[in-house]
């Protein structure tokens, strides 16, 4: 699923869901600058931090770093909004499911902010400690 920034050209967030894990990319005339994991589906398979990702596709993000109780898969674009706004001089998208806040994407920001993220690694920042504006 891709969505265009209408205020900023050029720009674009592609939420990817693989049915093992899903992340969001931050486009930059095409090219990505930005990524966050989002969650790891029900019965993920582990591809950990250090695993090639063209191996086994994007890399899971790995248990005690991120808590996913209750949370559901997109099942379609329509759950998805994407807001747009610019922080210290950066562009970032915040990725809203069914009207709840899941992560923060920005121009080259690796990685961004997720909302089940507990602890920062390599995938994901913990949402709480997203700077505020």
């Amino acid at each position: 699923m891709t969505f265009e920034a209408s205020g900023y050209p050029g720009m674009a967030i592609d939420v990817d869901d693989d049915n093992n894990v899903a992340y969001a990319y931050f486009l930059k005339n095409g090219e990505i600058t930005g990524y966050v994991w989002l969650y790891n589906h029900k019965n993920w398979t582990p591809n950990p931090w250090n695993a090639p990702t063209d191996r086994n596709g994007p890399p899971t993000n790995i248990e005690g770093y991120f808590n996913d109780d209750g949370f559901r898969p997109i099942e379609s674009q329509d759950e998805v909004e994407v807001l747009w706004d610019m922080h210290y001089g950066f562009v970032h998208a915040a990725v809203y499911v069914r009207g709840s806040l899941l992560g923060i994407v920005a121009d080259q920001l690796m990685p961004g902010w997720s909302r089940l993220a507990t602890r920062d690694s390599p995938v994901a920042i913990p949402l709480d400690s997203a700077p505020q504006p």
